[in-house]
């Protein structure tokens, strides 16, 4: 599986209920310096996603449109649309070999 391939796979993971109430798949996926800004104008650190995901896991989230950006050898730009309707942005990094993980999340509400 190519990275683009393995990102979005890994993006996906993360829009899973059972993922999302998994405290120990959720930090696998989740860059220390994590950051979020979500789609309520809320900025969310690490630790802070991972307690309110694993307390409420939310509904499955349909993904679509993805597009890949290459940053760099060890860095995607993650973009898409979901069915909340939203627009989202993930950055992933990979280093320390502990594989690739998301370093920084953003949501913007979209029209339908």
């Amino acid at each position: 599986m190519d990275d683009t391939a393995t990102v979005i796979e890994l993006e996906r993971r993360l829009l899973d209920p059972a993922v999302r109430r998994d405290r120990d798949a959720l930090e696998a996926l989740l860059h220390p310096e994590f950051c979020e800004f979500g789609a309520s104008g809320r900025v969310y650190d690490r630790d802070g996603v991972v307690a309110a995901l694993a307390a409420t896991g939310g509904a499955t989230t349909r993904a679509s449109d993805f597009r890949a950006t290459r940053l760099g050898p060890d860095a995607i730009l993650l973009t898409y649309r979901t069915d909340a309707p939203s627009l989202r942005t993930s950055i992933w990094v990979r280093g320390g070999g502990r594989g690739w993980r998301v370093l920084h999340h953003q949501g913007t509400p979209a029209a339908r």
